[in-house]
């Protein structure tokens, strides 16, 4: 027989379900090396300062490289802060790696010897110290035992304390996490919201509410107004646009984080104030410290010369978000 005959799951007492077929359920959930949410097994230096680094709990995916099981995946869980131990630098600096490590004796090295061997330590986080030039990820990702990488840990000379600065991320989210959503407004009827002259602050003129997810780390935002008025008064009018995105509790006396500036622009005379064009901005913004929290997100810009540029209740905006969970 070479299909197993007990697949995933059986319910009747004394069936038994062989590790090769959890760990092949493991890994249609979770088939590339990285970590369940974006702050899971964050490495950071150790407090007080010293040679060593703390791994943060949470959830690591480590796919197996045992010749023969390679579409199978161990997952382990950190209950709590790990300290890492590193040793201190001589005349040359050095770049070290931190890991998580799965050591399976049925293929390969196990863990240390126990009289329990229900006390092993069959996953272990580590550090794999490196030369001046350090490892490549294709170098440790090639090892016996299957290892999941989680930073880089560049030390200089001499050195006899892991700081922050040292410390590179190179977890990556199992499973991108991901949400997006549209959404449409039009200001009310009989209002006029103007970009602010050349030398103010940027202000809000089409905006909306939501709320950040608990994992997310960036929203992207893409805004197209159709029916944006423009209107040329003298020379060539110059504007610049942003996207922005603040905690709702701080709008409008504060827009929080803004977007590099797009610019819009118009050279032809206008003989009316009623000239409409379509315009677009986009941007990429942090929100990790907004997760959970209702925010305001929207258009904002100022102007730089030459007339003015403003919507009104025939505008229309169309706003486009996706919120994205990255390893932080």
């Amino acid at each position: 027989m070479v299909m197993q005959n007990v697949p995933w799951v059986i319910e009747r007492d004394g069936v038994f379900h062989s590790g090769e077929v959890a760990r092949s359920l493991a890994y249609l959930a979770a088939p590339v090396a990285g970590v369940g949410l974006p702050g899971d097994l964050r490495v950071t230096a150790a407090s007080p300062e010293g040679m060593a680094v703390n791994v943060g709990g949470g959830l690591v995916a480590i796919p197996s490289t045992y010749p023969g099981h390679e579409t199978e995946t161990y997952l382990a869980r950190n209950i709590d802060i790990e300290r890492v131990e590193l040793t201190p630098t001589g005349s040359q600096p050095r770049r070290d790696l931190i890991v998580a490590e799965v050591r399976d004796p049925q293929f390969g090295q196990g863990p240390e010897a126990t009289t329990d061997p229900a006390a092993g330590r069959y996953v272990r986080l580590t550090s794999i110290q490196g030369g001046p030039a350090g490892l490549t990820p294709q170098s440790v990702l090639s090892r016996p035992n299957p290892t999941t990488l989680l930073a880089e840990v560049n030390l200089p000379a001499n050195c006899q304390a892991v700081s922050q600065s040292m410390i590179r991320n190179l977890r990556k989210v199992v499973r991108p996490l991901e949400l997006s959503g549209i959404e449409q407004d039009n200001p009310a009827n009989g209002t006029d919201n103007a970009l602010p002259p050349r030398g103010s602050q940027q202000r809000q003129i089409m905006w909306k509410q939501t709320t950040v997810p608990p994992w997310a780390t960036k929203m992207s935002i893409e805004i197209t107004v159709n029916g944006m008025k423009f209107g040329l008064n003298s020379g060539i009018l110059v504007a610049g646009l942003n996207v922005f995105v603040v905690e709702a509790s701080k709008f409008p006396s504060s827009l929080g984080t803004i977007s590099e500036n797009g610019i819009v622009t118009q050279e032809a005379e206008s003989k009316s104030w009623n000239l409409r064009q379509t315009v677009a901005m986009s941007g990429t913004l942090p929100v990790q410290d907004l997760r959970g929290k209702a925010i305001v997100y929207g258009l904002c810009g100022v102007m730089s010369t030459g007339g003015k540029v403003s919507v009104d209740y025939q505008s229309c905006g169309m706003f486009r978000w996706t919120f994205t969970g990255e390893a932080v």
